[in-house]
């Protein structure tokens, strides 16, 4: 499986960069220089990205623009007033763009192989990103990383000095699954020293979960995914 950033930098020691907190307090960040979060909030110009290989693609979306991909256009508006962000696609069936996504930051979203679902990291906050997934065909959106958090945390036992977040990396090929990392990204500590103890606890374990539950299908207690990650649809990889 290829990741979202090269290989060589997919550790999370990498360059600590001291942050003083709101509160005075020290924290760390980690300062991934091509980090998967520059790749997928990148600019404008470099904003669709090939993810694994299966050509998977991952679009961000900026305001004003329209993305084409495969015959589908992704477009997002903003309120000026409100800066509430609004998401629509146009597939090749559609007669009219179809509103899918409201938010109010910034999203990278992949569509389904079968063209159902949408697949949105939505990073909601400056150190938070909750993984959605939106049926087209229902008009509904769903957030379906929580099963595989609490089962992370419970399993892992990560310092609750570490942010971790949930990130969607690619839908199995039937789309009834979905590959989600939890990644590390802040560590709020003090010194070098503290960190380098701290981030012994952290484990970049993924997940395979249903796309349209939530329920985590399987747990993979390592940084080296088979090639074929999905569970009840391997006998139907192509």
């Amino acid at each position: 499986m290829q990741s979202l950033f090269p290989q060589r930098i997919t550790t999370y020691l990498q360059v600590l960069k001291p942050v003083r907190e709101h509160d005075g307090r020290i924290g760390v960040v980690l300062c991934l220089m091509l980090s998967s979060w520059v790749l997928l909030f990148s600019s404008a110009a470099s904003a669709v990205k090939t993810v694994n290989k299966k050509n998977a693609t991952w679009i961000e979306l900026t305001a004003g623009k329209t993305y084409q991909l495969n015959g589908c256009e992704f477009t997002e508006k903003i309120d000026d007033t409100t800066l509430i962000r609004t998401d629509h696609i146009k597939r090749r069936t559609d007669k009219k763009p179809l509103l899918f996504y409201t938010h109010q930051r910034a999203v990278a979203v992949r569509l389904g192989h079968r063209e159902r679902l949408v697949l949105i990291n939505d990073r909601e906050a400056t150190k938070a990103n909750k993984v959605m997934v939106v049926s087209l065909g229902a008009n509904k959106a769903k957030r379906i990383d929580l099963t595989a958090i609490a089962m992370y945390q419970r399993n892992a036992s990560p310092s609750d000095r570490l942010v971790i977040i949930p990130e969607a990396y690619a839908f199995s090929p039937d789309d009834r699954e979905i590959l989600i990392k939890m990644r590390l990204i802040y560590v709020a500590v003090g010194s070098k020293e503290e960190v380098d103890q701290e981030v012994k606890t952290y484990k970049g374990w993924w997940y395979a979960v249903d796309s349209h539950r939530g329920q985590v299908k399987q747990e993979y207690r390592t940084t080296r995914l088979p090639r074929r990650w999905w569970v009840d649809s391997r006998t139907q990889a192509h």
